[in-house]
């Protein structure tokens, strides 16, 4: 075992005076501005830190009896407490790889499920869209559906917008969009399904002609953009957004949700060419 030192009234006496004139020195720098001035308390710290460990060796060596003894336990114990810490490290480094290891293997593991369930599910969901726009097509059925006056308050709203934040988890609902085609004065609120699916169809009255309307599809799922549709909206509200934009740009208006498009949508209802109403299946 190496020599217990017990420190000396001598010992602790220049340790008291040391941390004194340190604690001095400490008070003067953080008074002082001047970079040189700084610079000398700053030697004169690093000096006088030096001299405490000179001058409580040659103390303690001296105490000890045989500098040399003192000299070679401290390197035993420095030694003893190196070989420690760089085992903990090792230990430590090589549980560090293994979490590092399991978790990058549950990590591919789990964004191989991912794709494969988004694959299936992309799969299954195109599927279906197919089958029941098809069908949809052949019966004449439009993708939307008449909202009765009774969800059309503010406790329908809500449910309504949950069941989009639960369908869609990823998506930013933005509820302004809804809140102000409602404030146009729609006269019927349809609610869209397969392809239009988080959509709403608003019916407008244009007034001066007798029995014509204007139709806004407005979703509140960001990034989805508004249509404004006039003439054979019902066969025009049956095909997909990518065909309605490729083959009858000349028959709707797109409405990017930015800048002021609040503006863009109120004067896109009152441009676009209207439609009689025409009753139709839901």
């Amino acid at each position: 075992m190496s020599p217990r030192y017990e420190p000396s009234q001598e010992y602790l006496a220049a340790v008291e005076s040391f941390f004194g004139k340190s604690a001095e020195l400490q008070k003067n720098l953080s008074r002082t501005r001047g970079k040189r001035s700084r610079r000398r308390i700053k030697d004169s710290l690093s000096s006088l830190a030096l001299q405490r460990e000179a001058h409580l060796a040659v103390i303690m060596y001296r105490e000890l009896g045989s500098a040399g003894d003192a000299w070679r336990a401290q390197r035993a114990a420095h030694q003893t407490w190196s070989e420690q810490v760089a085992r903990l490290r090792d230990a430590h480094a090589q549980e560090c790889a293994r979490v590092a290891s399991v978790n990058d293997a549950r990590s591919r593991q789990y964004e191989g499920a991912m794709k494969h369930w988004s694959r299936q599910t992309g799969l299954k969901r195109r599927i279906v869209w197919n089958l029941r726009h098809r069908l949809d097509q052949d019966s004449g059925k439009l993708p939307w559906t008449l909202l009765p006056k009774s969800q059309m308050g503010n406790t329908g709203r809500r449910l309504e917008l949950d069941r989009l934040r639960v369908r869609y988890p990823g998506e930013t609902i933005d509820e302004s969009r809804l809140h102000f085609a409602r404030s146009l004065g729609p006269i019927d609120e349809y609610e869209g399904r397969d392809g239009w699916d988080g959509y709403h169809a608003f019916l407008y009255s244009r007034g001066r002609r007798k029995g014509a309307v204007s139709v806004l599809l407005e979703s509140p799922i960001e990034g989805n953009a508004a249509y404004v549709l006039g003439q054979n909206w019902e066969k025009l509200s049956r095909l997909s957004k990518a065909d309605l934009i490729a083959s009858f740009p000349h028959k709707m208006i797109r409405v990017v949700h930015d800048g002021d498009w609040r503006v863009r949508i109120r004067e896109a209802v009152q441009k676009i060419e209207p439609q009689a109403i025409v009753k139709t299946g839901t």
